[in-house]
């Protein structure tokens, strides 16, 4: 995972999500995902080296996930 970068808290999931369909959602917007740690209704997405411009973009694609 991202030395800095903690992994990414996803909750109120369907429960029938499934790892590669939440991977597919980050990686659609270039976000390169290490692995997906699914539980039921919740996961953690933890991601691969990226360099900092990938970095900001995944930010600000979490930031806007969660409303902020």
């Amino acid at each position: 995972n991202l030395a800095g970068f903690r992994p990414v808290f996803l909750g109120n999931l369907d429960y029938d999500a499934t790892p590669q369909a939440v991977q597919h959602v980050f990686e659609s917007q270039g976000l390169m995902v290490d692995h997906v740690d699914l539980k039921r209704g919740y996961c953690f997405v933890y991601f691969k080296e990226m360099d900092e411009e990938a970095k900001a973009k995944g930010t600000k694609f979490v930031e806007e996930m969660s409303g902020m």
